[in-house]
């Protein structure tokens, strides 16, 4: 497989996360990782984020009136630290933008308010993360490695859609992605959410 399958994924499911079609990404990178021989890695499949939804959504929705205050936010954007190397800990970080920028290009994300980002540690995946500790070099899983860190992505961005159901002051497009994954980025569309 390699990591020309991984990018070959990738363009495919792309489509989809920017249209809000993340349980069929998640689901897709799922059947790709259980397609595999058996690895450690294998656990990504089992596992689910923990957060709460409703503090997740509180956490967004306090992020958004603070930064209004500074500015007037067009979009917002989450993304997960650079999860494989950075294994002691994952979590996202939330950043705020005076424009909604052109999803061909994704240069715009680079121009957030410097002033304004809080971070969230993200929970449930900890076994996972042991995994990648301890098992991120060994050549025989890379195949596995390599979906299960999008599996990992499909799960941050599901977590994300469903936390955005109980926010309350976010009214504009969240973006969702992961470090090193910034052409594989989910739009989550608040204008369709039922509670605005």
């Amino acid at each position: 497989m390699g990591i020309a399958k991984l990018f070959e994924i990738i363009s495919e499911l792309r489509p989809y996360a920017l249209n809000g079609e993340i349980e069929f990404c998640e689901s897709r990178a799922k059947d790709e990782l259980l397609a595999l021989p058996r690895t450690p890695f294998h656990i990504a499949a089992e596992l689910e984020i923990t957060n709460d939804f409703h503090e997740s959504a509180q956490r967004f929705d306090e992020f958004f009136t603070d930064g209004m205050n500074r500015l007037t936010i067009k979009a917002l954007y989450t993304e997960m630290n650079g999860f494989d190397i950075n294994t002691d800990r994952w979590f996202c970080s939330l950043f705020a933008y005076d424009s909604d920028g052109v999803s061909e290009d994704w240069d715009w994300l680079c121009d957030w308010e410097p002033e304004h980002t809080v971070d969230l540690t993200i929970k449930g995946l900890e076994p996972l993360q042991s995994v990648f500790a301890n098992e991120y070099q060994e050549r025989a899983y890379e195949d596995a490695n390599y979906i299960s860190s999008l599996l990992v992505v499909t799960k941050f961005q599901r977590f994300i859609l469903s936390s955005s159901s109980f926010m309350r002051a976010v009214n504009v497009p969240i973006y969702v992605s992961a470090h090193d994954f910034d052409d594989f980025i989910a739009r989550i569309d608040m204008a369709d959410k039922p509670n605005k």
